[in-house]
């Protein structure tokens, strides 16, 4: 129930009320929240602590500096190893539930620069991103058909090579989430895609090892759908 308010909350925030009038407020917001998040990092993060909360104080970092230092740069002290095992055991088994200590998600990136690392995502990010993207991304249209009950829920297809309870946050009582996993034939994909007929697809890029786009190959092969929202995300 709480995730749920505070979904809701930054729905709300995300989708009607604007912090800023002008370039000025937002530059001004942008820097107060910079500097919170770097007093943050000084303060709780270990490899940070001892140096002032600016940019131009600290070091400078690549994805190989930062890997290497994955344990120290994480408040809760979770290793490179720990992270990749549960995720990589995740994705063997098909089962995404699994958290880790402090209510952490693990999850994979889908490794467009040529290799796949893990990241780590708290409750209340989770909650956050999903009530933020619902709010820019629904249409008016789709955010009547779940705020009225006597609608039915709305229904989305989420194809995705690994899920997460990052991207399962969305599912709530008026919001249905089918996640497709595209480690399984196409064949029996668009089959259920057909079933669930969803009001909303959403659909990456690429679909390994196949260089076709997810969308391109479900128009191609005509599913019987009338969805109402198309998404293409990376």
């Amino acid at each position: 129930m709480v995730e749920r308010l505070l979904m809701l909350w930054h729905f709300v925030l995300t989708r009607w009320f604007s912090p800023f009038r002008d370039r000025e407020e937002l530059d001004a917001i942008q820097q107060h929240k910079l500097h919170s998040f770097l007093e943050t990092a000084v303060r709780e993060s270990p490899f940070y602590q001892g140096f002032m909360p600016t940019m131009d104080a600290l070091p400078l970092m690549n994805k190989s500096s930062f890997l290497k230092s994955f344990e120290a740069l994480n408040r809760r002290r979770i290793t490179l190893d720990e992270a990749t095992r549960v995720a990589l055991r995740a994705e063997h088994d098909r089962d995404f539930k699994t958290e880790l200590p402090g209510g952490l998600t693990v999850g994979l990136s889908s490794g467009t620069s040529g290799s796949r690392h893990v990241f780590l995502v708290s409750r209340a990010d989770r909650c956050r991103w999903a009530g933020q993207m619902l709010a820019r991304m629904l249409t008016n249209g789709s955010l009547w058909r779940v705020i009225n009950p006597f609608a039915e829920p709305l229904r989305i297809a989420f194809f995705l090579r690994a899920s997460s309870k990052l991207y399962t946050t969305f599912s709530v009582r008026r919001v249905r989430l089918n996640f497709y996993d595209l480690t399984r034939s196409f064949t029996s994909l668009t089959s259920d895609l057909a079933t669930q007929q969803p009001h909303v697809i959403v659909a990456p890029a690429t679909r390994d090892p196949r260089p076709a786009t997810v969308l391109a190959e479900l128009a191609r092969a005509k599913v019987p759908i009338q969805p109402d929202q198309i998404i293409s995300v990376a």
